[in-house]
């Protein structure tokens, strides 16, 4: 669902987008189609997601769903749609706005996302901080810092905040556990808005997706064939 928080993240890739020189007709892939809430048609005064995004230079506009509302292309994203559907286009911006938590199988989004992405383009997640019963998972901060320092990814933008924005919290996302966040950050565990991690991220490297593990477990391997496969 494309709420405030999504759409505040949107717009400032696009401004990321045009401080780098990045491009002026760019192009969008969402995994999960998105439908507007209200607040966000009356706010942007406009009527579907491809339409919104059309006001921040995103021209072409494509989606990935198990079914065709808004768009999206039928594709199965527990799996590898490169091998599985023969799906190689790449796009400027590939966002994850609360779908890969109903997704059980987390390899196969993630190294979507990775390759559906063009070298230097952006994605996007926002998933669920604490929602419990929303999906199948829940995330913490340091899977993506791990994700970017695997993978060669530059974080541009990381917070945590609410879907309506009355909480909203730059954070670093780094590999390390932060574990007191909760409270030194005053997040939000029984709002009706529950806090959602959102980071947009830069690709920065053509390298095949790399999978992380937790940094402070990294240390402790002592097999070298295992060492060789982690930063």
């Amino acid at each position: 669902m494309m709420n405030l928080l999504a759409c505040a993240m949107v717009r400032l890739t696009a401004r990321d987008c045009a401080r780098t020189g990045y491009g002026d007709y760019l192009t969008v892939c969402e995994l999960g189609n998105q439908h507007l809430k209200p607040t966000v048609k009356s706010k942007f005064k406009t009527r579907n997601v491809k339409k919104f995004y059309q006001k921040y230079n995103f021209t072409e506009y494509f989606a990935i769903d198990t079914n065709e509302s808004c768009f999206s292309v039928p594709m199965d994203l527990n799996y590898n749609i490169k091998s599985k559907y023969n799906f190689n286009k790449q796009f400027d911006l590939v966002t994850n706005n609360g779908t890969g938590e109903h997704v059980f199988n987390q390899l196969s989004v993630f190294e979507n996302m990775h390759d559906l992405c063009k070298l230097n383009g952006y994605m996007l997640h926002i998933l669920p901080f604490n929602s419990p019963e929303h999906g199948f998972y829940n995330f913490n901060p340091n899977l993506f810092g791990a994700l970017a320092l695997e993978n060669n990814y530059e974080i541009i933008v990381s917070v945590i905040a609410t879907a309506d924005m009355s909480y909203y919290q730059p954070i670093e996302f780094t590999p390390n556990r932060q574990t007191k966040i909760v409270k030194e950050w005053n997040i939000p565990t029984d709002s009706y808005y529950s806090a959602e991690c959102a980071v947009i991220m830069k690709k920065k490297s053509e390298k095949e997706f790399s999978i992380p593990m937790q940094e402070m477990y990294v240390k402790h391997i002592q097999s070298p064939e295992i060492r060789k496969n982690y930063k």
